[in-house]
């Protein structure tokens, strides 16, 4: 006598495809998010370099650093940094810019809600000149790659500013695709006022993260 071939029922085997689903739909957006996070990180690290030739190269055509940076003794200078970020405009290719107290910049040159940390507070405290508020009064601009970059202080520009290498597709959010830049002893640095975004910074530069 013959013995019957195991087979699947119909229901195994929506079962099975079920169950396969389920799986795809967890695995696929990890990878995919690994995939962006590595590339935010890799633009981070582009623009770093970048932002630091153009620094150098109007520090350069200027004959003397500009009135525009932190001290390590102690406080800062900001009496040119308007005309310091406007020679570095200069130098990039934008196709957008948004002036300083124009209170337009919010869904102009940054994205509309502003950026926020990823648990959706504003930053604040020390950072006060960061907030969404102070944002849209800040010196702004889209570049033609679609990062936007903006100056830290609504009225009076400082040697701080911040990065959105994700441009205006999100999240928008600190340290994840928006990453903060200081001027200091006449040298850009890594950082810039902005809490739990330095240290992530930080490790990505020295390949940590």
């Amino acid at each position: 006598m013959k013995k019957n071939k195991a087979a699947f029922t119909l229901a195994e085997t929506l079962i099975v495809i079920a169950i396969i689903g389920i799986i795809a739909g967890i695995t696929i957006p990890m990878l995919f998010g690994g995939s962006n996070d590595a590339e935010l990180k890799a633009a981070f690290k582009k623009m770093y370099g970048e932002m630091t030739q153009v620094y150098n190269l109007v520090t350069f055509e200027n004959g003397t650093p500009y009135k525009c940076t932190y001290l390590t003794s102690g406080g800062s200078i900001r009496t040119e940094c308007y005309e310091m970020y406007n020679a570095m405009l200069s130098k990039m290719n934008y196709i957008k810019k948004c002036e300083i107290s124009s209170y337009s910049a919010l869904g102009t040159c940054i994205v509309s809600g502003g950026v926020i940390y990823s648990d959706g507070t504003e930053s604040f405290g020390g950072c006060a000149g960061y907030s969404t508020a102070n944002q849209n009064a800040s010196l702004s601009f889209v570049l033609n790659n679609g990062m936007y970059v903006f100056v830290y202080g609504a009225a009076d520009p400082h040697p701080l500013f911040a990065i959105d290498v994700n441009g205006f597709k999100g999240p928008n959010n600190w340290g994840k695709d928006v990453f903060g830049f200081q001027i200091k002893d006449n040298k850009i640095i890594n950082g810039g006022c902005v809490t739990g975004s330095v240290a992530n910074q930080t490790d990505i530069l020295s390949g940590a993260d």
